[in-house]
């Protein structure tokens, strides 16, 4: 049978009434006692000296060891374990390990806690130390002078490592303590837990980096990303991860959606990859998860029913279908629609913009003389847009103007495209594949001709000049290109009309028509940079709303 204790006193210097003051909704005291009383054959006890944190452990659940007065602040914990166990008795006898809970680490989980005495019987220790790994180059003072604790500078990850009591537990023997009045044993392992887990409440600054950790949400993304489907989803999830980043956000993705979940790996993101519907479900109960994004496209009834039962915030993306009546908000920039309801919000406000679009400013003026032409349609282009937009510049565009494509990362038909380059063998072509800082290709450009998708926003945020040709009829239903005076909408690109491109092109050459184009797209870009922001405040608003209904 394991004993805890958790020592606590009542002086607390650094912060006034430390342990009981509340954390997050809760005496800071409270996390330990109740994780210790998560353990399976354990008894738990508060070791203290103040009525109030007595009155508090009791409450919860826990027996009281009333502390003796005569340990003073500089009294060790060894010697406060071993004299609460001496008052134990014979009734000390009963129990295997002493296991010393720190009552100001928050943070430490019932998982790790679990793992620890595993290994402590596993292993039959004799004691075993929480300690956090460090890898730094460190320095001691020496005779006035200081010296390294180091023989080679080289990189962090080479240093070899330096474990660090951390103080969140030390698990030993009974026996061991009271025969040798120290929780030490010559043969002490330690145990590493993970640095978020070993913050010690001590200062001011340590209380504020708690409380923003325990306030942290446990969100799922769910996106897939495919050569049907495109990479737009994949990429504005990863903007939403970065933007949601008080939060623990964790990607789920279907098993055979592999182009995206490559993609979200190679960022070294977290994807938890399922299979069926109940998979999913059964993942995100294994990962505690409160709010779930989709971005998968319409959602169906059978699955949203299937995920709101499980009590979750539900926020959609770009979604039509029948399931997306069950969502507590749905947001669809790319639809123009003015019936917004309390949960939807429709419209270029709400589009959740690529960071690095933010390390340009609004284009201020437009360049008249078109020289470079940006040509992109996204991380597949299943029609090939880009080759048969390619065809008609060639044929009325001359060599003074630079040409940049930009591949996506599941562009299939490069070698068509490569054998059409080298037929016509213009030298201001420029091929550029799976580009990482878009916004540095598109603020450089005077024109962009692009898909009907987030492109389009991001161009027009930048104030950049776009022509758009839809690639698919849900393309065809992106309403902004079309009723956005600024931007040059030229319908599906299977019936593009080459004198109908070169006509708009010629356009932004046409002085009165270029200035209100422009004006028109700096107002939009202006709204469009504040979605993300404007998706956040709401997305945390409702669920607030949500949590204080249920």
């Amino acid at each position: 049978m394991n004993l805890v204790i958790i020592p606590a006193r009542a002086g607390s210097k650094g912060i006034p009434q430390k342990n009981i003051r509340f954390l997050n909704g809760k005496p800071l005291i409270a996390y330990s006692i109740e994780l210790a009383m998560r353990l399976d054959n354990t008894d738990v006890f508060v070791s203290t000296d103040s009525e109030d944190i007595a009155h508090i452990a009791s409450i919860l659940g826990a027996g009281v060891m009333k502390r003796e007065a005569y340990f003073d602040d500089d009294a060790t914990l060894d010697e406060v374990i071993y004299h609460e166990l001496t008052k134990l008795d014979e009734s000390a006898e009963k129990y295997d390990c002493v296991i010393t809970l720190q009552p100001t680490s928050p943070l430490l989980s019932l998982e790790t806690l679990t793992s620890a005495l595993t290994f402590f019987q596993r292993e039959s220790l004799t004691s075993l130390l929480s300690a956090t790994v460090r890898r730094h180059l460190s320095w001691k003072r020496e005779n006035k002078a200081f010296r390294p604790l180091y023989t080679e500078r080289v990189n962090r990850q080479k240093l070899p490592a330096v474990y660090e009591e951390n103080g969140a537990f030390c698990i030993c023997r009974v026996e061991h303590v009271l025969q040798n009045k120290t929780r030490i044993s010559p043969d002490i392992e330690v145990f590493e837990i993970a640095e978020t887990e070993s913050i010690d409440i001590d200062t001011q600054n340590d209380w504020i980096l708690a409380e923003s950790i325990l306030k942290r949400r446990n969100v799922a993304i769910v996106t897939n990303g495919n050569y049907e489907m495109g990479m737009g989803h994949i990429y504005r999830s990863i903007t939403l991860s970065n933007a949601l980043n008080n939060d623990n956000v964790i990607f789920f993705s279907q098993q055979n959606n592999e182009l995206g979940i490559k993609k979200i790996e190679s960022l070294n993101y977290r994807v938890v990859k399922y299979e069926t519907l109940d998979d999913l479900c059964s993942k995100l109960n294994e990962h505690s998860v409160e709010l779930v994004i989709n971005d998968t496209l319409d959602t169906d009834v059978d699955y949203m029913k299937t995920i709101k039962s499980m009590g979750l915030f539900v926020v959609n993306f770009e979604d039509t279908g029948r399931g997306s009546f069950f969502a507590d908000i749905v947001f669809n920039a790319l639809f123009e629609w003015s019936n917004n309801t309390s949960g939807d919000y429709y419209g270029y406000k709400y589009e959740v913009l690529r960071e690095d679009i933010y390390l340009f400013p609004i284009k201020t003026n437009h360049n008249q003389v078109i020289k470079n032409i940006l040509v992109g349609f996204g991380g597949t282009d299943i029609e090939n847009a880009t080759l048969k937009v390619l065809k008609s510049l060639n044929s009325f565009i001359g060599d003074d103007i630079k040409i940049t494509l930009v591949l996506g990362v599941g562009y299939r038909y490069e070698p068509e495209l490569r054998k059409y380059l080298m037929a016509i063998d213009n030298k201001n072509i420029n091929v550029v594949k799976d580009v990482r800082h878009m916004a540095d290709y598109l603020y450089h450009s005077d024109l962009v001709i692009s898909g009907n998708g987030r492109m389009v926003y991001e161009t027009v945020a930048l104030g950049v000049p776009i022509i758009v040709l839809s690639q698919n009829e849900r393309e065809m239903s992106h309403i902004f290109a079309k009723v956005c005076r600024g931007v040059g909408y030229l319908g599906h690109v299977n019936n593009l009309d080459v004198e109908q491109l070169e006509r708009e092109i010629l356009l932004q050459s046409d002085r009165s028509f270029a200035k209100m184009a422009h004006q028109e797209l700096c107002e939009k870009a202006a709204e469009i940079r504040q979605g993300v922001n404007r998706i956040t405040n709401i997305i945390n608003q409702k669920f607030d709303d949500f949590n204080a209904k249920n």
